[in-house]
């Protein structure tokens, strides 16, 4: 199917884009987007509201103290309503530690087990390995993938 672009829109497909201006935009987000980690949950039957107050809380709380955050997204699976996913992007491993150690993100992850069934981490990008020491002393399952020299 050939990309049609929409009436009045001068916008590119990322597709379109030439090599040249590919590398550019990659280039250009490449400072900022350097360790990210997903958190994926899948709640107990009938926890979900009772998840979605306690991540409502803690992210006005956590949140003004983490102005380090690049990007912090919190999706619900359209397909299985008990599972979501939290990412966020961070520049530097002080950055995840800050976060491990903050008392609301503690705090949230101790009532998360309780409701439940599943919770992993996934972090992605060269962090050191005092930050893979904490994430592991959570005692959430954990998947580190380290930046290769591709791309």
């Amino acid at each position: 199917m050939a990309y049609k672009p929409a009436l009045n829109s001068s916008a590119k497909e990322p597709a379109q884009l030439q090599i040249g201006e590919r590398k550019q935009i990659q280039k250009a987000l490449s400072f900022e987007l350097k360790n990210m980690q997903l958190d994926k949950i899948i709640m107990k039957e009938g926890m979900v509201d009772a998840y979605w107050e306690i991540a409502d809380a803690v992210d006005k709380s956590a949140g003004k103290t983490e102005d380090f955050m690049l990007f912090h997204k919190f999706d619900h699976d359209p397909c299985y309503q008990q599972k979501f996913v939290l990412a966020g992007v961070f520049r530097k491993s002080d950055d995840f530690l800050f976060r491990g150690n903050n008392f609301p993100v503690q705090e949230n992850a101790e009532k998360q087990t309780k409701l439940a069934m599943h919770f992993s981490i996934e972090i992605y990008g060269n962090v050191s390995d005092e930050v893979i020491e904490k994430t592991n002393s959570l005692e959430f399952p954990l998947k580190h993938f380290s930046t290769s020299s591709v791309g």
